[in-house]
């Protein structure tokens, strides 16, 4: 029976398939292609896989529509830089679209250029490393009040909500300052629920949301940061050290409606990210006991020599830096994502010519992953990033971009990395956190979460 199909997939797109002709892959079969692979796992397993069974470039089909997965590093390079102009995003743009207005993640050429030029976007600011550091004790305040809130219950928590809401919390802190009165993290999270529900819709089937609970949220999210660009603008502030004060203060012409949509970037592109890279820690420092009393312990010693300790402490805990650099490598947070041959040429990967408009899903789990780089690569082993491995293979890197790499590696990551170590920091070196659950994993915008995760907080001995 497979046979006919595949002959009628055959007489449907051969014309189609010759282009493609000699890619390995799975066998495609009418009117579906290869989404059979996908019935009993999720779609970012399979592609992870694929590198074993079929190289570093494989030829898969959802339905009529070929796409091409990239497990192979030197390819990837290819599209996201060394001709990174042949390419464009097409895949999630239009599903966020009534979530994500303008920003530099759902934009492309020649507007996607003019919001990352110097003064253009409050992640580019100048002395961005150094103004990072003076926000330690705004993000550490912000988890010591979560943290003693999540201590309130006895039991278990849903410790993924929590994180996130705390993630919210640090990033409208740091960019809009500690007084910001934010639009509510329910009206968010609403956001990203109808965001993710629509980027498993085919794009030929959106159409704008009807619900209007989705636009009261939305215009409670927005309307909070307009409030708040606002008074920046009217009443600015030269004491003020948060993100927008700063930015302002540098001075930018971009109109305050682009300014608008850059702060609530901030949300979309790393609450949901940073949350997933911290409970997947929690995870693996449960699952391998010994690397996680070390780290307690070492934690526990500085806190001891140094109450009040800051960023510089935190420096000197090299465990922990190399601990959520292993636990990014195995886990990326988004280990999945796309581009698209420009629809006016073709292009040529891997030695192939290849159509106008072609899909590449990019997997950086299985880079990160590979056995031709990483030595026992399934193994979380935070010493080897000591002795050199964290320079050999820095963030946005062949073998590691947990962030993207190249002109559109995530504009925000210093960000997000500086605000994931204060938090494994403040928590840990308080509490032993204990998870259990299903740790079912699905996608929320784009990031693979792990679910029904519960958590008991338990304190450290005195």
């Amino acid at each position: 029976m497979a046979g006919i199909f595949d002959s009628l997939f055959r007489m449907r797109y051969g014309s189609v398939m010759k282009k493609f002709e000699g890619i390995p892959g799975p066998t495609p079969i009418f009117p579906i292609g290869t989404m059979s692979e996908f019935a009993k796992r999720n779609p970012w397993e399979v592609f992870v896989d694929y590198e074993k069974q079929y190289g570093g470039m494989t030829l898969c089909w959802l339905g009529g529509e070929p796409t091409l997965v990239l497990n192979d590093p030197n390819l990837i390079r290819d599209v996201l830089i060394t001709k990174a102009d042949d390419y464009y995003k097409d895949y999630p743009i239009k599903a966020l679209r009534p979530v994500l207005r303008n920003t530099v993640f759902n934009l492309n050429s020649p507007e996607w250029d003019k919001l990352r030029k110097p003064h253009s976007h409050p992640c580019l600011i100048e002395g961005l490393d150094s103004w990072l550091e003076s926000q330690f004790p705004v993000v550490k305040s912000v988890v010591d009040r979560h943290l003693s809130k999540m201590r309130e219950t006895a039991g278990e928590i849903e410790i993924l909500d929590k994180i996130q809401r705390l993630f919210f919390d640090i990033f409208n802190s740091i960019v809009c300052g500690p007084q910001f009165q934010a639009g509510g993290y329910e009206n968010y999270y609403k956001m990203t629920v109808v965001a993710t529900r629509r980027m498993a819709t085919p794009q030929a089937l959106l159409i704008p949301p009807l619900d209007p609970s989705f636009h009261s949220a939305m215009s409670a999210h927005y309307g909070s940061y307009e409030k708040i660009v606002k008074q920046a603008r009217q009443n600015p502030d030269p004491a003020a050290n948060d993100l927008l004060s700063i930015f302002l203060r540098q001075g930018s012409e971009i109109p305050d409606e682009q300014l608008v949509d850059f702060l609530s970037e901030f949300h979309v592109g790393g609450d949901v990210s940073s949350a997933a890279g911290i409970v997947n820690t929690f995870q693996f420092l449960n699952d391998n006991p010994e690397i996680e009393k070390k780290l307690y312990g070492e934690l526990a010693e500085m806190i001891r020599h140094k109450p009040d300790y800051d960023l510089s402490s935190i420096g000197e805990s090299t465990l922990l830096d190399h601990v959520l650099r292993e636990s990014l490598r195995l886990n990326p947070p988004v280990q999945v994502f796309g581009r698209n041959v420009r629809k006016d040429r073709t292009t040529t990967l891997g030695g192939r010519e290849i159509p106008p408009n072609t899909s590449v899903m990019i997997v950086a789990k299985a880079v990160q992953r590979s056995a031709s780089h990483w030595k026992n690569p399934d193994q979380f082993d935070p010493d080897r990033w000591a002795n050199g491995g964290v320079d050999a293979n820095p963030i946005g890197s062949d073998y590691f971009f947990p962030f993207g790499r190249g002109p559109r590696m995530c504009v925000g990551w210093k960000i997000a990395m500086f605000s994931m170590k204060i938090v494994l920091a403040s928590m840990l070196s308080k509490v032993f956190v204990q998870t259990s659950g299903s740790f079912k994993q699905s996608l929320h915008c784009g990031v693979v979460e792990t679910k029904e995760v519960k958590a008991r907080l338990v304190p450290h001995q005195a």
